[in-house]
C-alpha cells in the first residue's frame, strides 16, 4: 500500500469493494464468440466439447460397475442433468428421444443451448459406441439394442 492514507481514500476503497463484484467472465466471452458464428471458432469449440465429453464419459465408465447396463447409465445421466427425453421400446431396441436445447436456467448445466448437443452426442457415443444416434432437428433419437 502507498503512504497516502486518509479517511477519504479509505472510504472510497470501502465503497469500491462493496459496489464492484468481480466475476468469472469466461461465459460472456464464449457467448460473444458464439454470437459471431465464426466457423473456425465454432469448430474449435466443438473440438473442445468433444474432448471434454469423452473424458467425462470415460471417467464415469471407470467408476461404474462393469455389469452396469448402458441404457440405465445414459438414462440416469439424462435424469440427473435435467435433460428432457421420451422413450419407446419395441422389445428389441430402446429409443430415447432426447431434447437438444437445455437452457442453463432449466438445469445447472454449464453449457450454452448451442453447445449441449455437441457435448451430449459425444458423451453418449463414448458411453455406448454401439448405439445409433439420429439427428432429428430439435432432438436426437438414440437407438440402443436391448
Amino acid at each position: 500500500m502507498g503512504e497516502n492514507r486518509s479517511f477519504a481514500r479509505d472510504w472510497q476503497l470501502l465503497k469500491l469493494t462493496r459496489d464492484w463484484k468481480p466475476k468469472d467472465r469466461s461465459n460472456e466471452i464464449v457467448q460473444r464468440l458464439l454470437a459471431e458464428n465464426d466457423t473456425t471458432v465454432n469448430v474449435h469449440i466443438d473440438a473442445i466439447l468433444n474432448d471434454m465429453a469423452k473424458k467425462d464419459a470415460a471417467e464415469i465408465l471407470q467408476r461404474m460397475h462393469s455389469q452396469m447396463d448402458k441404457t440405465t447409465l445414459i438414462e440416469g445421466i439424462l435424469l440427473i442433468s435435467g435433460i428432457a427425453y421420451d422413450t419407446a421400446n419395441d422389445g428389441q431396441e430402446k429409443r430415447y428421444m432426447i431434447r437438444k436445447a437445455v437452457k442453463s436456467s432449466e438445469t445447472n448445466s454449464v453449457f450454452d443451448v448451442n453447445m449441449n448437443p455437441v457435448y451430449l452426442r459425444s458423451f453418449i457415443e463414448t458411453i455406448a459406441p454401439e448405439s445409433e444416434i439420429l439427428d432429428r432437428g430439435d432432438h436426437f433419437t438414440l437407438v440402443m439394442q436391448e
